[in-house]
């Protein structure tokens, strides 16, 4: 099976070069395609006491050679938004490995967020020199999340997911999985429905930044894909996430959110009219939250309760307060404990359902609070840059991004973060979002051919 991994992420590292070598642009979209469609199963290991090499890396790596040969990373590099505090979080996370639980699992989430989110970050913040760069990027992850819609709604109604055989021994994906639950290319459904629900604000955006008819209804049928698919994902929290989204969007005055979910809200209110069970599925999973007996309501109040397990832990040790146990020590610590809510149980809390309490305990108080100031920050600096553009698809683009980003925070209060490719889409997005109030002057007044992402 490690024999199939490699050869796919080969194929896969060679039709990426070919593209960089003729255009690196096209490499660009390529890569981030790539990136978010590709499942995390796709990785090979030379040796046990070596880092695995995941698809993920190869690609982040190529693109970082390419950006080098083209000169697109400058000594100016320090220079652009958010790094100096990721320098900070990556100082601080290397003194989490120096203290961790399980070096060898800890060096593997130190490489994650050196290669998969500070070196990512920085090939696309720099890769973004003009509007054409933009549009690529944004219907690249259009293309992409209709792709993963599409694969899962084909999964609902054939139980058929390549993938699944493709992770077998290392994830056995087929032995593990709940009735009628859809992956796609996400590691859990959940993630499948935030994907998907960061997704739908970038379609919605394309609908009205696209001048060609034909494009106008490719992108708005996309939408009901997205839907259905969140729908399939059978979980209350991208439901949540999508509502914050839509709110968020009215708040930041996207002028354009209303008449676009209109026939959405119309397909809706028809689909509960002749399907009641859609109602009774999605109103059942919000009624019975509050309820501490039921299964929902059992998830939802242990999620709170991890955040109690990770402070009593990183409390024990004075290096465990500043630096926690190291990336992936929650999944190896073995940690247990009698649960404060039903029947007050004793329960082992080998999932761990909330990023932010993930945080807490692999980082300690100095990981967490750096982490926690990198969210705000973010979200501050996205909404400054709305008022700092000056054309009106420009803001609604930083509107866009913001929503997305939106789905993700808040779906890390309930969930654990185990999937590259949700934050693929954040550090692409938020690359955009950042840069974009230096784009937007200089080509305000140009156009594009068939297309006004940027305009």
């Amino acid at each position: 099976m490690n024999n199939i991994k490699l050869i796919i992420i080969v194929i896969i590292f060679i039709i990426n070069y070919i593209i960089l070598k003729k255009n690196y642009n096209k490499g660009l979209y390529f890569s981030i395609f790539f990136l978010v469609i590709m499942p995390r199963e796709l990785f090979f290991s030379i040796s046990d006491n070596f880092p695995t090499i995941t698809g993920y890396r190869v690609i982040v790596m190529l693109l970082f050679v390419f950006s080098l040969i083209e000169q697109k990373i400058t000594l100016e590099w320090s220079r652009k938004p958010l790094i100096n505090l990721l320098v900070l979080i990556i100082i601080a996370d290397f003194f989490s490995l120096i203290f961790a639980f399980n070096f060898s699992v800890s060096l593997n989430g130190f490489l994650i967020l050196i290669i998969e989110r500070f070196i990512f970050y920085l090939i696309v913040i720099n890769a973004i020199t003009n509007k054409e760069v933009i549009n690529g990027i944004i219907k690249s992850l259009g293309l992409t999340f209709i792709l993963i819609a599409i694969l899962g709604i084909v999964e609902r109604y054939t139980q058929f997911n390549p993938i699944d055989y493709i992770s077998l021994p290392d994830n056995p994906r087929l032995e593990i999985r709940m009735a009628h639950a859809v992956y796609s290319t996400l590691p859990h459904p959940i993630l499948f429905g935030t994907a998907l629900a960061m997704g739908l604000p970038f379609c919605l955006f394309l609908v009205d930044s696209e001048i060609d008819q034909f494009n106008k209804r490719f992108w708005g049928f996309s939408i009901f894909l997205i839907i259905a698919g969140i729908y399939f994902s059978n979980s209350r929290g991208p439901w949540l996430a999508t509502m914050i989204m839509v709110v968020t969007l009215l708040i930041l005055h996207y002028d354009r959110i209303k008449v676009r979910l209109i026939p959405v809200i119309y397909l809706m209110v028809l689909i509960l009219f002749f399907r009641p069970g859609v109602f009774n599925t999605i109103f059942g999973l919000f009624s019975s939250t509050l309820d501490e007996n039921s299964l929902e309501g059992t998830s939802f109040f242990y999620r709170f309760e991890l955040f109690k397990v990770a402070f009593y832990e990183i409390v024990k040790f004075p290096e465990r307060v500043a630096f926690g146990y190291g990336d992936g020590a929650a999944h190896v610590m073995n940690l247990s404990g009698i649960v404060s809510y039903g029947s007050q149980r004793e329960v082992n809390f080998w999932s761990w359902d909330s990023e932010f309490a993930v945080i807490l305990l692999h980082n300690g108080f100095i990981g967490f609070t750096l982490n926690l100031l990198l969210t705000i920050i973010i979200l501050v600096q996205l909404k400054k840059r709305i008022k700092l553009v000056n054309s009106l698809n420009s803001r609604r683009l930083i509107s866009v991004i913001i929503a997305s980003n939106m789905v993700l925070f808040f779906m890390m209060t309930n969930v654990a973060i185990f999937a590259p490719q949700v934050r693929f889409v954040m550090w692409t997005s938020v690359a955009i979002g950042l840069i974009l109030s230096k784009i937007d002057p200089l080509v305000a007044n140009e156009g594009v051919k068939n297309s006004r992402v940027i305009t």
